[in-house]
């Protein structure tokens, strides 16, 4: 397809640039490739302020829509849309219009049928496919590469869906908080939920729900938060026993001083064993553990230090887990992972990558906050199907 337009150059600067650009430029102050460019960077930058109020999308808005490679496709109708490398006709939509976008459920790219996640290639005739009852959810922010469709997509999630979100994420914390047995509707917690929304940057108890069941704040922060604030301004002698029974049930005994052991690690829902150590308390191992196994065996123990221990169901404690993962090395892997992390709405502690060229591998170390061996189970098989893993693995010692 091609498209014609003959006018004159003072016709065209005058409808590309404006009067005060053409008196500029009679003027003699700047040539007229200088001021297209400039002017073609502040139109797409007064664009992105349209959608964009958040910092850090912004510099993702220059790495995605600015740096990236370009393709041009059409609308129809003959057309030209501009559009970064990897965008999808669900972005092509959003680029046409925000209803259009917000209808879309299928797509024809050069007469063909293809899903809306289909990557455009220069050249392609694209038609969207629309519905009335069709609406975003939150898969699609998954199948789009522009901001401009990403912040669209969040804004209709955010005005239609609120209550929805809003619900699931009171839910989601207050499990959370049950688990380190405390309750939203407690008094300690009440006092702490105005730091709490200060320090999220949302401007109400619900926005704070919202953004948790969204998934752009992780529950289990959200919580870690109230619980060390509601502890620090408790009194010191209620915290005492807290702090002696970090999560475990001692058969037969009241009140005793635990520690986890490094050799293994235990998390919750991890079969474990206790033994009574000489000046350390009771050890924390898991019922398989080497050590453990060799203290049973070795016949100048004492088989009474081994006592029966299990879990505090409501008192769980948070445990670090470190998190092995190669791959083979390519783009946007590591955003791939984490986005596997962040799903689960886990904590990252620390992350550390090393790239090897000779091998084309990438390794990554994450330490991760755990509650539960059913959220670490989760988290290693998300990753596992993630492209280019090789292996994924749990280091049982303590690092």
């Amino acid at each position: 397809m091609t498209e014609i337009q003959i006018r004159t150059w003072e016709m065209h600067r005058i409808a590309e640039e404006g009067i005060a650009a053409h008196w500029k430029y009679k003027e003699g102050r700047q040539g007229p490739s200088d001021i297209d460019k400039r002017l073609q960077w502040l139109r797409q930058i007064i664009e992105w302020l349209k959608d964009i109020r958040n910092p850090s999308d912004f510099v993702d808005a220059l790495k995605e829509d600015v740096f990236a490679d370009t393709v041009y496709c059409f609308t129809p109708k003959g057309d030209i849309v501009e559009m970064p490398g990897g965008a999808t006709p669900l972005d092509f939509a959003y680029h046409i219009h925000t209803e259009v976008g917000n209808t879309s459920v299928g797509a024809r790219i050069n007469k063909k049928y293809v899903t809306l996640k289909t990557p455009l290639t220069s050249g392609d005739v694209v038609e969207i496919i629309t519905s009335k009852n069709a609406h975003p959810s939150r898969d699609w922010l998954d199948l789009v590469k522009t901001t401009r469709a990403r912040n669209k997509i969040k804004h209709y999630l955010k005005t239609k869906e609120f209550d929805l979100y809003a619900r699931t994420g009171h839910d989601l914390l207050q499990k959370a908080l049950r688990a380190r047995n405390l309750s939203l509707s407690s008094e300690e917690v009440k006092e702490q939920m105005d730091s709490i929304i200060k320090g999220s940057r949302v401007n109400s108890l619900d926005e704070l729900f919202f953004e948790i069941g969204f998934g752009s704040l992780p529950v289990q922060e959200v919580a870690m938060k109230l619980v060390r604030q509601t502890i620090a301004a408790a009194p010191r002698k209620k915290k005492v026993k807290k702090d002696r029974t970090p999560g475990i049930i001692v058969q037969g005994i009241h009140d005793a001083f635990v520690n986890y052991s490094n050799c293994c690690n235990p998390i919750p829902g991890d079969p474990i064993e206790g033994f009574v150590t000489r000046g350390r308390g009771i050890s924390i191992h898991k019922t398989d553990c080497h050590s453990l196994l060799r203290l049973k065996n070795d016949p100048n123990n004492d088989p009474s230090r081994i006592v029966c221990v299990s879990w505090d169901t409501e008192n769980l404690p948070g445990r670090r887990v470190t998190v092995n993962v190669v791959a083979r090395d390519r783009t946007g892997l590591l955003k791939d992972i984490s986005s596997c992390i962040s799903h689960l709405n886990l904590n990252v502690e620390e992350s550390h990558t090393k790239v090897i060229p000779q091998k084309h591998q990438a390794r990554f170390r994450f330490q991760i906050t755990i509650y539960d061996t059913n959220d670490l189970n989760n988290l290693l098989n998300q990753i596992q199907n993630v492209p280019g893993v090789i292996s994924i693995s749990r280091t049982m010692r303590a690092t």
